[in-house]
């Protein structure tokens, strides 16, 4: 390594000093300035950051009527596929579709002349037994007057009363079997069971009803009883506790013009697991037949006024199935997991969790 060494002269170093002097002064304002101008933008920044957005907001309990919207169909009070009690050809059909029928009107009729013929017959056959049995009886009066006298054995009595009592029994099978045959014959007409309305006609005259057939296949005629009527409606389950036989409804019906007020008549104790639904009915008088079964009905029903806690809706947080809030607890945000459900557009209903009056933080930040 070499070594420059230089000789600076006595009259040069007042000027060498000063200028280094300078130099430094120089660098140490730059660096001054460099950190005023770095404080001034931390400043700024510091300035122009916004506050958290944040709010504390109270817990609050309202009274509220809920109003409970379930949708179903008018139901016949009761409906009937009435088929023949008696096989045979059908011989008449009395009534039509659309047809009203008074209770005991006649709907049709299977064909007559075989049991008629049978009837005809059981009767001569009791005349026959009848007239038997009545031989049998004074046989028996002979006998026991003969045996009383001591002109006749046991034996002949006994007989005498054996054949007098099976007369007697054949007479009872024999009325029995003529009241059945009697029976069918009026069972070969049919009639209306009760009030109602013709709805549909399956069949006409000339067709061939066996009883052994079940079902519609065996039916002839269906009525069904439309003076009253019945809304079978399905709602929400989570409404359940708020349902009560008697609660007020307000029934909007297809075709018909005017809402109709009504009330609940049945609650079903079973609840769809598809739908997740309650059946509830509600009866409708209908003495004018102008509500049809069928039609839709949309149920406004009204229960009783409750209490409820009610929080804005931003302020429920969600972790995967878990919804949760964060309340204020001695100046900290503290997490508590929350049940809920919809209320309205803007808040939620709590239904555990929370209690009136505390405080939860809502707000974006």
């Amino acid at each position: 390594m070499r070594r420059i060494i230089v000789t600076l002269s006595p009259d040069r170093l007042p000027r060498l000093f000063t200028s280094l002097i300078m130099a430094l002064s120089l660098s140490l304002a730059a660096c001054d300035g460099a950190q005023e101008d770095a404080l001034t933008r931390l400043k700024d920044q510091q300035t122009l950051a916004p506050p958290l957005q944040i709010r504390a907001a109270p817990v609050e309990k309202h009274t509220i009527q809920d109003m409970i919207i379930g949708t179903g169909t008018i139901a016949a009070r009761r409906t009937s596929n009435i088929g023949a009690a008696m096989e045979g050809i059908i011989d008449l059909i009395a009534v039509k579709v659309g047809d009203r029928v008074k209770e005991g009107d006649l709907l049709f009729q299977t064909r007559r002349v075989n049991y008629e013929i049978t009837v005809a017959r059981i009767e001569s056959e009791l005349a026959l037994v009848d007239a038997q049995a009545e031989e049998a009886s004074l046989e028996y009066k002979r006998v026991k007057q003969l045996y009383d006298r001591g002109n006749a054995p046991k034996a002949r009595l006994d007989t005498a009363q054996t054949t007098r009592d099976a007369a007697n029994a054949n007479v009872a099978i024999t009325t029995a079997k003529l009241n059945q045959a009697k029976q069918n014959l009026e069972d070969t007409i049919v009639r209306a069971p009760y009030t109602g309305v013709v709805t549909s006609r399956f069949i006409d005259e000339g067709v061939y009803r066996s009883v052994q057939v079940m079902g519609n296949d065996a039916s002839v005629i269906q009525i069904q009883e439309i003076s009253i009527v019945t809304a079978i409606v399905q709602v929400p389950e989570s409404h359940l506790s708020q349902l009560a036989l008697g609660g007020p409804a307000l029934l909007t019906i297809d075709g018909i013009s005017d809402p109709i007020k009504s009330a609940i008549t049945i609650i079903n104790d079973r609840v769809d697991l598809e739908t997740r639904s309650v059946e509830i009915r509600l009866a409708l008088k209908n003495l004018d037949y102008r509500i049809k079964p069928g039609l839709f009905v949309l149920a406004e029903i009204t229960p009783e006024s409750r209490p409820v806690l009610l929080v804005d809706r931003n302020a429920i947080l969600h972790d995967h199935m878990n919804s949760y809030v964060f309340v204020s607890s001695n100046g900290r945000a503290v997490r508590r997991s929350v049940r809920i459900q919809d209320f309205d557009a803007d808040r939620v209903e709590i239904l555990s969790g929370l209690s009136e009056g505390e405080e939860i933080i809502i707000g974006p930040d």
